[in-house]
């Protein structure tokens, strides 16, 4: 299937520190890795620093499923803009929503008739086999960890996925997809940036973090191999999101050697 997977305009790029953090959207950038594992045909568009318009971008890939990233509270209002936009430009084109403000709370995305599902897991999993479902027409209610439109402005949802993915089993991401907005990507001073994750999920319980209660309290680490060889495609300037980066420390020391 064609994907396009987009990275909305940044509408909260005023909040707090948000103007000296422009990074790249590494979610996307794993979930493009694994579509293009099962054959599927995907661009990333990043619509902070995209030129061309929506309209103009499905006119030239012609998507069959779009998904948004919504990773913050504040990014909710430009999410539904942006699908309201999909809708009238083509309302066959099935709209899936995902990340981590969504997936947290899901009832800011109720009353919309623009989305067809909220992504509630790891878009890993979920979106090769939404894909597969939508190709293969079979039923969604199939597909773990969605939230499904009821039709009166609320959601339902699928089984859970059970277990979280094994990241020893997950590529690097695409970062290839996101190479022409790669000047735009900045760390402060520090411009271009690179993103990279090495781990997923805290142990820590504070109160004022949503991590853990999105993890269940699980903290899961990428194999050294596979951060050596994703350190490979960075650059100079990396910046590590890993909200429990030196949980481990025998860990950290193999990372280091």
């Amino acid at each position: 299937m064609r994907v396009l997977l987009v990275k909305p305009r940044n509408s909260s790029v005023h909040f707090g520190l948000a103007p000296f953090f422009q990074t790249e959207p590494l979610g996307l950038e794993y979930i493009s890795a694994a579509l293009g594992a099962c054959g599927h045909q995907v661009r990333i568009v990043d619509m902070c620093f995209e030129r061309r318009t929506i309209a103009r971008l499905i006119k030239s890939f012609r998507p069959e499923i779009v998904g948004i990233s919504c990773l913050h509270i504040l990014d909710v209002a430009a999410t539904l803009q942006l699908t309201g936009e999909i809708k009238r430009i083509d309302p066959a084109i099935f709209v899936a929503v995902g990340g981590h403000a969504v997936a947290s709370y899901p009832k800011a995305l109720e009353q919309s008739h623009g989305v067809d599902a909220i992504c509630v897991g790891e878009g890993e999993r979920i979106f090769p086999a939404l894909c597969d479902a939508l190709a293969q027409r079979s039923p969604l209610q199939d597909v773990p960890s969605l939230l499904l439109p009821t039709g009166d402005g609320r959601f339902i949802p699928t089984a859970e996925s059970g277990e979280w993915l094994d990241l020893d089993h997950v590529r690097c991401p695409d970062r290839a997809a996101v190479e022409s907005y790669r000047k735009h990507y900045v760390c402060l001073n520090y411009m271009p940036v690179w993103t990279l994750e090495t781990t997923r999920g805290c142990r820590h319980r504070c109160k004022f973090c949503s991590v853990w209660q999105f993890y269940k309290g699980s903290c899961r680490f990428h194999a050294a191999r596979n951060v050596r060889a994703d350190f490979e495609h960075t650059g100079k300037n990396v910046f590590i999101i890993d909200d429990f980066f030196w949980g481990n420390p025998a860990r950290s020391e193999e990372l280091g050697r």
